[in-house]
């Protein structure tokens, strides 16, 4: 209904100038999902709202429905500028990479509490300098569960056998999870008895101690490759912050290598 005022918890996602003096703003927010909307003169003042309209930054913003597909935003109110993130390239491409994986999967004028909430946790995790790998296997699990697109893990989805807890495994997206061995194809991934406990428990377990689960290198290695078949599967095509990441994680090799031949 045009006119009606939508106060909501969002994290803005992207920017596109409009016209000379506007923005469009892509928020990802906890009441409504995926939404757009015009900042009226945010190019051209950053007093009207005081500069908080950056990228990643989580704000209470108030929305009014028009016409237009474009709501229009009026007050905005920060609430967590993640201003760590802004200060080291791979946590930054690590909250990029975070926020596209829920914006892949959000429906649009639907609640996202529990998506959101992983989300602002997760980049909040970032901030206080934890594992940007365990917090990117919470992400994905809990975006795509909120999806409907959950892996199953505890059985085999080719023979319908239910999984030893012992039983190391292969990874099979299209098949909608774990397959045993001698029904995988050669290539597919594997996962060991403690990465497929260590997703299970991430899915199952309330948020807060998701957050503390202990993932060791190789169970997140084991777990990214999984999810990140599981991602391009049901996208049709890989997230364009994992390229950014990549990119980022041979500038800094290629610093850090040019840095130790000058010494």
């Amino acid at each position: 209904m045009a006119g009606k005022i939508l106060t909501t918890p969002a994290v803005v996602l992207r920017r596109y100038p409009l016209g000379e003096s506007d923005r469009i703003l892509v928020l990802y927010t906890k009441e409504h999902g995926l939404i757009r909307a015009v900042a009226k003169g945010a190019r051209k003042s950053k007093k009207r709202y005081g500069g908080i309209l950056d990228l990643l930054y989580h704000l209470e913003v108030e929305l009014t429905r028009r016409k237009s597909p474009l709501l229009l935003l009026g007050h905005a109110r920060l609430i967590d500028a993640y201003r760590p993130l802004s200060l080291e390239l791979m946590r930054l491409a690590a909250g990029c990479y975070l926020a596209e994986v829920a914006a892949s999967f959000a429906a649009e004028e639907q609640p996202e509490t529990e998506t959101f909430n992983a989300l602002t946790a997760a980049l909040r995790g970032l901030c206080n300098g934890k594992d940007a790998g365990a917090l990117s296997r919470l992400v994905e699990l809990r975006t795509l569960d909120h999806a409907g697109l959950a892996p199953r893990l505890d059985i085999c989805t080719v023979t319908g056998r239910l999984l030893r807890e012992d039983e190391t495994t292969a990874f099979e997206p299209h098949r909608g999870g774990t397959v045993c061995l001698n029904k995988a194809l050669p290539h597919s991934p594997r996962l060991a008895p403690a990465t497929r406990r260590a997703m299970c428990r991430a899915l199952a377990c309330p948020l807060p101690e998701a957050l503390r689960i202990d993932w060791t290198r190789e169970q997140s290695i084991e777990a990214r490759a999984a999810m990140q078949a599981m991602i391009t599967y049901h996208t049709s095509r890989p997230l364009y912050s994992r390229a950014f990441a990549e990119a980022a994680a041979r500038y800094l090799r290629e610093r850090k290598k040019a840095a130790g031949a000058g010494q």
